[in-house]
C-alpha cells in the first residue's frame, strides 16, 4: 500500500525476529543509520510509540525532530482487518504523500 501513495518502506528488505509474522524488528542503531524523514509506527495494542518516546535514540531521528512520525492502527495498514480500516489508512498516507 505505501508504494501506492509513492511512500517506501525502508524495512521492507531486512530480515529480523518479531513476535509478529511479517515484521522486522530494528535495532536503534539500524533505526539511527537509516534515519527516516518519515516514520510510521504501528500499533499493536501495547502503546509502541509511547514506549519508543521514552528511548534516548528516539530524539535523534530526523522524523521525531520533524514531527514527522505517525501512528498507524495494525488493522488497516497491516493487515486489512476491514474496509473502513482500509479506507482510514489510505486517507492517512495520502495526507502523508501530500507533504
Amino acid at each position: 500500500m505505501l508504494a501506492r501513495f509513492g511512500l517506501r518502506n525502508a524495512a521492507a528488505e531486512l530480515q529480523g525476529n518479531s513476535p509478529f509474522q511479517g515484521y522486522v524488528s530494528l535495532s536503534p542503531e539500524r533505526l539511527l543509520q537509516t534515519n527516516p524523514d518519515v516514520l510510521l509506527v504501528v500499533e499493536t495494542g501495547d502503546r509502541l510509540q509511547e514506549q519508543l518516546s521514552r528511548e534516548p535514540f528516539w530524539q535523534r531521528l530526523k522524523a521525531v525532530q520533524s514531527k514527522q512520525v505517525y501512528g498507524f492502527d495494525y488493522h488497516g495498514l497491516v493487515n486489512p482487518g476491514s474496509v473502513e480500516a482500509i479506507a482510514k489508512a489510505a486517507a492517512e498516507l495520502q495526507k502523508i504523500a501530500a507533504r
